[in-house]
């Protein structure tokens, strides 16, 4: 209330119980705009230092738009606590504005798309035991997700999907589920107690590495944990662009060895068993899905629709089209059987 009044602006001040938060409501209706802006920063500025002057405590500020009437005062409640909210991936001391976090930008589609695409680099990078890669790769993770201001709640849900994710590929592996859902438990105990995103990344980074020491571990036993691992990162990445050399670095082998050995357990190249594996996860997706066989063949890792339409009839005997209607007339048959 002191450093307000010293600035000679009219506020309410107030704090909420049982948080650590402070509400200022300042009345700025003699600027507008940028003077607006300018004016709310520099009393966030002078709040920062006051706290920090005469306490030990951190302080981080959210910053409303402004508020042209008492009627939008719950919009100013609410769009400062948004932005606080934002605050997680920032150092003590900083000052954030709602205006500059909350755009019309497609962020969730963007997300949902990056976030695959790390989780597969990084995968990659554990089965080979890449510990100097890997450490790059999740801090320019980090660095994207800052640049784009996720929330708190965000970011531990990216972290926490992860370390699940990454659970289910080393239990496909075969490693020992007990210790590694134990693991993967307290892993996301401790994301969810974090109070920053540099503490989440030191956590995961530990976490990484004696993952991929396990699995690298597990591999050079013997050739069939290689290939439980190879079948674990097909299966799940099997939408991306997976090439001989990756899958068989993940299973620890060279391409040769592989590819003979491939064969000699399964009956069938690498290829042919990952374009079959493709093409009964795109048979789900016509049966289960609305989606375009244009996205659905995206989705299951076909760039060229007709390319996909002319190997799904190879391999069915009719195309995706007439697939898709048969399985339609089918569904409508035991709904009428049902419905008797």
């Amino acid at each position: 209330r002191t450093t307000i009044r010293s600035r000679s602006c009219n506020a309410i001040t107030t704090s909420l119980i049982g948080t650590d938060k402070i509400i200022v409501l300042a009345n700025l209706s003699e600027v507008s705009g940028v003077s607006f802006r300018d004016d709310a920063e520099a009393m966030g500025r002078a709040l920062v230092e006051a706290v920090s002057s005469a306490t030990r405590y951190s302080i981080k500020i959210g910053i409303s738009n402004i508020c042209k009437n008492h009627n939008d005062i719950w919009k100013a409640y609410e769009q400062s606590f948004q932005t606080l909210s934002h605050a997680f991936t920032f150092e003590k001391g900083v000052i954030l504005h709602y205006s500059d976090l909350f755009t019309d930008k497609e962020l969730d589609l963007h997300l949902l798309n990056e976030t695959d695409r790390f989780e597969f680099e990084l995968v990659k990078l554990i089965s080979k035991r890449h510990h100097n890669e890997t450490q790059v790769i999740l801090s320019n993770w980090c660095s994207f997700l800052v640049a784009n201001h996720y929330s708190e709640e965000t970011i531990k849900s990216i972290f926490t999907k992860l370390i699940f994710n990454l659970l289910d590929y080393t239990v496909n592996i075969g490693l020992d589920t007990s210790d590694i859902s134990k693991n993967a438990v307290d892993m996301t105990a401790a994301i969810l107690k974090a109070n920053s995103l540099t503490g989440i990344h030191q956590l995961v980074s530990s976490y990484v590495t004696n993952l991929s020491n396990q699995v690298n571990a597990a591999c050079e036993r013997g050739c069939e944990r290689g290939f439980e691992a190879a079948l674990a990162f097909i299966q799940t990445y099997y939408y991306e662009s997976l090439t001989l050399e990756e899958v068989s670095k993940v299973a620890n082998m060279s391409q040769t060895y592989f590819c003979r050995k491939f064969k000699e357990i399964y009956g069938m190249n690498y290829v042919k068993y990952l374009t079959e594996f493709r093409l009964e996860k795109s048979k789900q997706l016509i049966i289960e899905s609305e989606l375009s066989l244009s996205e659905i063949a995206r989705k299951t890792g076909f760039s060229d629709l007709s390319y996909f339409s002319k190997l799904f009839k190879a391999h069915s005997g009719i195309s995706p089209n007439k697939f898709r209607r048969e399985a339609i007339q089918r569904a409508k048959g035991l709904g009428e059987l049902s419905a008797d």
